[in-house]
C-alpha cells in the first residue's frame, strides 16, 4: 500500500483509505470511465491528456498504481459496483481509436461480471440530475454510513451529512431509472466499440 500511495496524488489518499475497504460503490461519470474499470492504456491517455507536463516515468507509476487498485475487484468477496456513464463518453476519444475500442470491449465484458452494472444514460434524457456532475456513493461496512464522492481539478469533496448523501442517493436512483437497461447498455458499448474501426 505503501509504493501505491507514492504513486497517487496526495488529495487521493484519503479516497483510497475508503476503497480499499469498500462493499459497494454507485457512480455516476460524465467524461471518463471509472478508474477500477480502465484499460492500462486508456488510463496512461487519459493520465498523460489530462497532465501534459508529467514525465513519463510518473505517467507510468501512476498507471500502475491504478492497475493495481482493480485488485479489489478479484478479492473472495469483490465489492458491488454500479457505474453509470454519460452516452457523451462514448463519443470521446481518449487516445487513439484502438485504445477506445479497446476500452469499451473492456466495460462490456466487466458488465458480465456478477458484482459489476454497468449502464449508459442517453443523452436524449436531457435535464437530470446528470447535469449537476460526476459522483460517487461509497458503502463500506457496518456500521460506517455511506459517503458521498466528488472530484475535479485539485480537489476531492467527501460528503458525510447523511442528508446530503440521501439526496445523492436519491439522484443515483433518478439516473438509474432514466439509464438504459444493462443489456441495452451492454449493446451501446458494443456498438461505440465498433466505431471506432
Amino acid at each position: 500500500m505503501v509504493d501505491l500511495r507514492k504513486n497517487l496524488p496526495e488529495d487521493f489518499h484519503a479516497f483510497l483509505n475508503l476503497e480499499v475497504a469498500l462493499v459497494a460503490s454507485r457512480s455516476f461519470e460524465t467524461l471518463l470511465v471509472p478508474g477500477l474499470l480502465q484499460t492500462a492504456d486508456y488510463a496512461h491517455a487519459l493520465i498523460r491528456g489530462i497532465n501534459p507536463d508529467i514525465t513519463e516515468d510518473e505517467v507510468e507509476r501512476r498507471v500502475a498504481a491504478r492497475l493495481a487498485r482493480q485488485q479489489i475487484l478479484r478479492r473472495a468477496e469483490p465489492p458491488k459496483l454500479h457505474v453509470i456513464l454519460d452516452e457523451g463518453l462514448l463519443q470521446r476519444p481518449v487516445g487513439t481509436p484502438r485504445v477506445m475500442r479497446n476500452q469499451l470491449r473492456f466495460l462490456a465484458e466487466a458488465a458480465e461480471e456478477p458484482n459489476i452494472t454497468v449502464q449508459i444514460l442517453p443523452r436524449m434524457v436531457g435535464a437530470s440530475p446528470a447535469l449537476e456532475g460526476p459522483f460517487s456513493i461509497l458503502t463500506l461496512p457496518d456500521p460506517i454510513p455511506d459517503v458521498g464522492y466528488s472530484e475535479g481539478p485539485g480537489r476531492a469533496v467527501y460528503i458525510e451529512d447523511r442528508e446530503l448523501v440521501r439526496t445523492y442517493t436519491l439522484r443515483f436512483g433518478i439516473l438509474t431509472e432514466q439509464s438504459l437497461s444493462q443489456v441495452d447498455s451492454v449493446n451501446k458499448l458494443a456498438e461505440a466499440a465498433e466505431s471506432y474501426g
